[in-house]
């Protein structure tokens, strides 16, 4: 006959603690030394490098996903008995072998080296489409962005977010400047509000299924569906914006009526633009020139421009 074994809740307690201890040995506790592992501890460490004492997330002693919570300064830049041991010796330089503890930006590591030290932990859908991005493939590493040692938002290498970025996106910098623009300068938008840095399937790394998907995140009224829709619109929205800054009103490519008439150039309006000529400056524009373009911009007719449900909106004029 068998015998039937079951658990008391103590002895469940007993065992995970077993298991916990056994796990303990494995692992420097909160960064302390480990000799046979090769581990020097967080504390020889700092003695050297006081300012690059951690902080944030990734001096959280206590969650063992954190550098802190495993081997400390050693989670990344692995063991440095031997290097601290160098140190002690006040052998000039630095030892060539232990070179690749270094994981920054100014590392000797290959970029995709230096990556996966970040990778091993950072696993999370924000980082799922990094391999094939286009920051990967320009040789970008993780801390080329990124610092683990800074005390920002995001570890950013610099201040914020807009000024990492435009120190390769100088284009972009010079675009914001602009009069029309988002209000990334004025802080109230970052760069990561539309882009995901780490890998994207659309177009420009933009964190969403298609472009308009992302701008009616913000302008939900443009969405439609509309009765009488405007076909670039439906579109894509780049079609006549430019998103980071412009010298024309609302983000537009170019002023209107040129905007509207690198489309619309038909017999109805014609494209060349006309001042009110000389012999009939005591008329009215309107009857002076009848249906030519003058002086105003498209919009002032055709208001709804980027769609109407009124049944005689066909011409989107309302």
């Amino acid at each position: 006959m068998k015998r039937k074994y079951t658990w008391s809740a103590t002895g469940i307690v007993l065992l995970a603690f077993a298991l916990a201890c056994s796990v303990s040995t494995a692992k420097a506790e909160e960064g302390a030394p480990n000799e046979a592992m090769g581990y020097a501890g967080s504390a020889a460490c700092i003695d050297c490098h006081k300012e690059k004492n951690i902080s944030g997330p990734h001096a959280a002693k206590k969650d063992s996903r954190s550098p802190a919570g495993e081997f400390g300064c050693e989670s990344c830049h692995g063991p440095a008995l031997e290097h601290a041991r160098f140190q002690e010796d006040g052998k000039p330089g630095d030892d060539p072998s232990l070179v690749a503890m270094r994981v920054g930006s100014k590392s000797s590591l290959p970029p995709e080296q230096r990556s996966a030290v970040c990778l091993k932990c950072h696993t999370g859908e924000t980082n799922a489409l990094w391999e094939g991005s286009v920051h990967q493939r320009r040789d970008l590493s993780c801390t080329d962005c990124h610092g683990g040692h800074s005390r920002n938002d995001k570890y950013l290498t610099e201040k914020t977010e807009p000024e990492l970025c435009s120190t390769c996106h100088k284009d972009v910098r010079a675009q914001m400047q602009r009069v029309s623009h988002h209000p990334i300068r004025e802080g109230k938008m970052k760069c990561s509000d539309c882009h995901n840095s780490h890998g994207a399937i659309g177009d420009k790394l933009i964190n969403a299924t298609s472009m308009n998907d992302k701008c009616f995140e913000c302008h939900a009224e443009k969405r439609g569906p509309f009765l009488w829709e405007h076909s670039p619109v439906t579109e894509n929205c780049m079609n006549c914006h430019t998103p980071h800054g412009s010298s024309h009103d609302k983000l537009l490519e170019n002023k209107m009526p040129f905007l509207c008439q690198s489309c619309h150039s038909d017999a109805r309006h014609p494209g060349t633009l006309y001042a009110v000529p000389t012999g009939s400056a005591e008329q009215s524009p309107f009857k002076a020139l009848n249906n030519r373009v003058f002086y105003r911009a498209c919009g002032n007719c055709h208001s709804a421009v980027h769609g109407s449900n009124n049944p005689s909106g066909k011409s989107l004029d309302r």
